[in-house]
């Protein structure tokens, strides 16, 4: 088998895997639970996942009921409950965008989302006009849904 034979299988692999994921949104008593809750999972290497104050949002591939106990585990443990599997979901982060601007967005202009977290991929996504923020998160949300994205960050 020839060397880039094997890197196109590699690649189907990772698509496969990646398209066999769902996600998971759990709920906790407070903030620090569901840091920890988060943090638990990522250390055992099970899935990876984003804690915003007490609401936990996690990865979890799919026909995998090992990961599902490990992960129920985890929840009874940090005393949480499973809010709902998200499909359609959509959630936006503007901590970056508030960060610099010391405001929260609003009114009009070219807008840039993220639908990976930006310290991790800084690719940006510009909205396709000189729109109003409620309208670029309406357009950021569909080619969310193109990419399989549940959340997006607007960036400043």
């Amino acid at each position: 088998m020839r060397k880039s034979e094997l890197k196109q299988i590699i690649r189907e692999e990772i698509t496969l895997l990646t398209e066999r994921k769902k996600t998971m949104m759990f709920k906790f008593a407070d903030s620090r639970k569901a840091k920890n809750f988060v943090r638990e999972l990522e250390n055992s290497a099970l899935t990876t996942g984003i804690a915003k104050g007490n609401i936990a949002i996690v990865d979890v591939p799919r026909n995998r009921r090992k990961y599902d106990k490990d992960i129920a585990k985890a929840m009874r443990k940090y005393r949480g409950e499973l809010e709902e599997a998200l499909s359609e979901r959509m959630e936006f982060d503007d901590f970056d965008y508030r960060s610099s601007h010391g405001k929260a967005p609003k009114g009009k202009g070219n807008w840039a989302f993220a639908f990976e977290h930006p310290r991790k991929n800084p690719k940006a996504w510009f909205a396709p006009a000189y729109l109003t923020y409620a309208q670029a998160k309406k357009a950021a949300e569909k080619e969310a849904k193109k990419r399989g994205a549940y959340m997006a960050w607007t960036l400043g």
